[in-house]
């Protein structure tokens, strides 16, 4: 088997990382979450579930990627082995990698809807656009015809797949050194332009502003499911990534840093669009439809209208694209590391694959609309297939894979303090306390809590 590879240097690992981590889950479902959750008293019980619970379960995901040296499958197999535990932990890194392919095949079709709007703003569409029986004309043209919302779900899935068949060096770092910073670049624009043409004052108050009325157990729950959403828990991307990792880079410091950066990114998100939602009269809560019915709204609205939606979509397409290439490499990181020289061949089986399974979804929204093929079960009852998906990966498999991770490193890897990179004993107790007890049973909560509530 070939060496693996490695980042050329630990910035280009912090790039890699933030550029996992910041995805559709900062810049698309994180304000709208905040929006139905109230504001201020959710945002700051979803930074303490960060730091608590959310930052620790991914150090120690990216600990077993350094110390295994391999894919998911691989390094749980070779290091349960080595420390006298069955090799069956591989299903844990198995239920990483085929989850991730089954998430690109839907998630390839919002980054499909990101990519449409992004070239349909350079059209002046979103000129004189007021109304949402406009926005949702807009958005039927996007989902109603099955060849349309296909063509924009494939060639987002092509830009992934000629990302990630280029390689770690050539294909990966040269663009996520453009992408990562071009994408926090374009949100501080639109920030600013927002304090001049839009209620920053209203969003700022909304975000930050204290109503503890607001504080209550439903509230933890959801801001401790966005703190596991949000960096990607149980997806096996920071561990393949962690895989590649230079060996004289703390696990913990990096990992701290991708939390901080992740966090600033969702609130800057927050401060870029909501001054727009309160500046035109929109609603803070309008769920998933926010950035593709409501926010429109707005832009027709505004001076350059068009050219003010460019960069909100491509911002979000940005986002969207450093995250699916984490879900390919996952998706393909074993069978690359047994056939190295194949992997552009692999990244197209691999694209393939979720374009194959992505195309049911991408009927749900036209031909089958309305079928529910899992509808005999009580949890998907009412649910599409594009929602089948979600809903079933989000709130079981990547969750039991999150609590898998935490009960592997708390009892079987068990690192030492230094091969996570803690400074202080006490730290490094606390953390192996987390990931032990509390954490496993935080993830079992937020699973309780989206079958109860759904």
């Amino acid at each position: 088997m070939a060496a693996r590879e490695q980042w050329s240097s630990d910035r280009m690992f912090l790039l890699a990382v933030i550029g996992g981590a910041v995805g559709l889950g900062n810049i698309w479902r994180f304000p709208y979450v905040v929006g139905e959750s109230g504001g201020g008293v959710f945002l700051i019980t979803y930074v303490a579930c960060v730091l608590v619970l959310s930052l620790p379960l991914k150090m120690a995901e990216v600990a077993i990627g350094k110390q295994g040296r391999g894919s998911p499958v691989s390094s749980f197999g070779s290091l349960a082995s080595a420390r006298g535990h069955s090799r069956a932990w591989r299903f844990t890194g198995w239920s990483m990698s085929i989850a991730m392919l089954m998430t690109l095949s839907f998630y390839a079709i919002i980054g499909g809807w990101c990519l449409k709007y992004v070239f349909a703003s350079f059209g002046g569409t979103f000129d004189g656009v007021v109304d949402a029986e406009a926005t949702q004309a807009l958005f039927d043209a996007a989902t109603g015809n099955p060849l349309v919302l296909g063509f924009w779900h494939l060639l987002f899935l092509t830009i992934t797949v000629g990302i990630v068949a280029l390689g770690i060096h050539k294909g990966i770092e040269r663009v996520f050194k453009v992408l990562v910073p071009a994408l926090m670049l374009i949100l501080a624009a639109l920030v600013v332009y927002a304090m001049f043409y839009a209620d920053f004052a209203g969003a700022a108050a909304f975000l930050f502003g204290l109503d503890f009325s607001q504080a209550t157990a439903e509230m933890l729950l959801v801001a401790t499911g966005q703190a596991f959403f949000s960096l990607g828990v149980g997806t096996g991307v920071f561990l393949t990534y962690g895989s590649y990792m230079p060996s004289n880079v703390s696990v913990a410091n990096s990992m701290l840093v991708v939390g901080i950066v992740d966090t600033l990114v969702a609130v800057t998100a927050g401060l870029a669009i909501f001054p727009f939602v309160f500046g035109y009269g929109l609603s803070p809560a309008s769920g998933p439809g926010l950035f593709f019915l409501t926010l429109p709204i707005a832009f027709g609205s505004l001076p350059a209208a068009s050219v003010v939606a460019f960069f909100f979509f491509f911002v979000i397409f940005l986002a969207a694209v450093t995250s699916s290439v984490g879900m390919l490499e996952c998706g393909i990181s074993y069978f690359n590391e047994r056939w190295p020289e194949r992997r552009p061949a692999l990244a197209v089986a691999g694209g393939t694959f979720s374009w194959l399974l992505g195309i049911f979804s991408v009927l749900s929204f036209n031909v089958w609309e309305g079928v529910e093929p899992l509808g005999f079960i009580p949890f998907f009852e009412g649910r599409s297939i594009f929602q089948s998906f979600d809903y079933a990966l989000a709130s079981f498999v990547l969750p039991v894979n999150g609590i898998l991770v935490a009960l592997f490193v708390g009892w079987v890897l068990m690192p030492s303090r230094t091969d996570v990179g803690f400074g202080g004993e006490s730290q490094y107790r606390g953390w192996r306390f987390l990931i032990r007890y509390v954490i496993p049973v935080a993830l079992g909560l937020v699973m309780v809590f989206n079958l109860v509530t759904t």
